[in-house]
């Protein structure tokens, strides 16, 4: 079964300000095979069809785009980004979703239904639930059981909707959230971790959280490219 790499830059993106675009990379079991791509949040407001151009020119092939802020907001911007990237031929173009329950109007009902109405209508590609820890304010409860049984309950109300899921989260952030508290219903699911290590490799890889072994690896942050 293939192996894919991924360089992403989901870190603290409901919060960040940071206006640069992420690099990402899929890859096979090396970098000279590597295929590239970007990831943007909100931040880097609507992306035109002449950015994605000359990302993909210059072979940055798919995309990851912010969909849902984590604030109880939609990224305004995430449907035209969506099309524009599909426009200059980037694929797969897939979204994510930060999710946290201590963070207003973050119920699992709300996140997935209003995210679902706004659905591009031909988006077949994955959405990632982004779960990681953040300071400024407290988004997550300090109780891990109350943590797992919310994203429990976003995933099988996701999976009623008939998203195909992956699930972003460092072993950090998950120690952070849920402890040593482990569900089939999360580990089951594609894990996307980060480690800054500049090694697009799984050979840093521990397991955690029932995961055991990855789908993807963030292992560079934010770049700037293209003007964005």
């Amino acid at each position: 079964q293939t192996k894919f790499i991924v360089i992403l830059n989901l870190f603290m993106k409901s919060i960040s300000s940071l206006p640069a675009l992420a690099l990402l990379i899929f890859a096979f079991s090396s970098v000279s095979n590597a295929t590239h791509g970007v990831d943007f949040s909100v931040w880097q407001g609507n992306m035109t069809v002449d950015a994605f151009a000359c990302l993909h020119g210059r072979s940055y092939t798919f995309a990851t785009i912010q969909a849902w802020q984590g604030s109880g907001k939609i990224n305004p911007y995430f449907k035209s980004d969506y099309a524009n990237a599909k426009k200059v031929g980037m694929g797969p173009v897939d979204l994510y979703a930060f999710i946290c329950n201590n963070c207003g109007s973050n119920d699992p009902k709300t996140v997935v239904e209003t995210l679902n109405s706004e659905l591009p209508s031909d988006f077949d590609g994955r959405i990632w639930l982004d779960i990681e820890p953040c300071q400024s304010p407290l988004c997550w409860s300090l109780n891990f059981t109350k943590n797992m049984e919310y994203v429990k309950e976003v995933i099988s109300t996701a999976k009623a909707h008939g998203w195909k899921l992956g699930i972003y989260c460092s072993h950090y952030a998950y120690l952070a959230i849920f402890g040593t508290l482990t569900d089939s219903s999360i580990y089951e699911l594609p894990l996307w971790y980060a480690h800054y290590d500049n090694n697009p490799s799984f050979s840093d890889f521990t397991p955690f959280g029932g995961f055991t072994k990855p789908y993807a690896k963030q292992y560079l942050g934010t770049q700037d490219i293209c003007g964005t």
